[in-house]
C-alpha cells in the first residue's frame, strides 16, 4: 500500500466524504461539492484522489442499485451498510450486533463475512412508513 499523501485536494475530498457519511458519492457528486466550496479540480485529479483514499481504506467503492456509475462511501468501523430498495438512500448504521453475526457465521457455518463490502437491502424509515400508509388506504 502506498504511503498516505496529504495535499489540499486530498484533504478537501476526504472532508466531503466525512461530511456525508451516509451517502454514496460519485465523482460528479464530489465535484459538485467542491464547486460549492469554490474548489475547482479536474475530473482526473478527483478520480486519482478517490483511488488513493480507497487504497488508504478511508472510503469503500460500491456498485449498487444505480449500476450505471460507481460510488464511494466513507468507511466507518462496525457499521451495517444498508440501502433502501425504494429511494436508494444509503445508511451506515453503527451496530455491534454485526460482530455477533460475524461470529455466528464463522463458528456455525464456516463462513467469514466481509463486512466492509456487505450491504443489507430493505426499506428506510420513510419508505416503510409510506408503504404502511398505502396498505391502510
Amino acid at each position: 500500500m502506498r504511503r498516505p499523501y496529504h495535499t489540499k485536494q486530498r484533504d478537501a475530498i476526504l472532508a466531503i466524504f466525512q461530511a456525508h457519511p451516509n451517502e454514496q458519492l460519485s465523482v460528479q457528486d464530489v465535484q459538485r461539492f467542491l464547486r460549492l466550496a469554490n474548489e475547482e479540480l479536474s475530473v482526473a485529479t478527483v478520480y486519482r484522489t478517490i483511488e488513493h483514499l480507497e487504497q488508504e481504506q478511508h472510503i469503500t467503492r460500491y456498485h449498487l442499485l444505480d449500476a450505471t456509475r460507481a460510488s464511494w462511501v466513507y468507511t466507518q468501523e462496525t457499521a451495517l451498510h444498508c440501502q433502501c430498495k425504494v429511494c436508494g438512500k444509503w445508511m451506515n448504521v453503527p451496530c455491534h450486533e454485526l460482530e455477533h453475526l460475524q461470529a455466528h457465521m464463522a463458528s456455525h457455518h464456516g463462513f467469514t463475512l466481509d463486512v466492509e463490502k456487505t450491504v443489507f437491502f430493505g426499506l428506510c424509515e420513510e419508505c416503510e412508513s409510506e408503504k404502511r400508509k398505502q396498505v391502510r388506504a
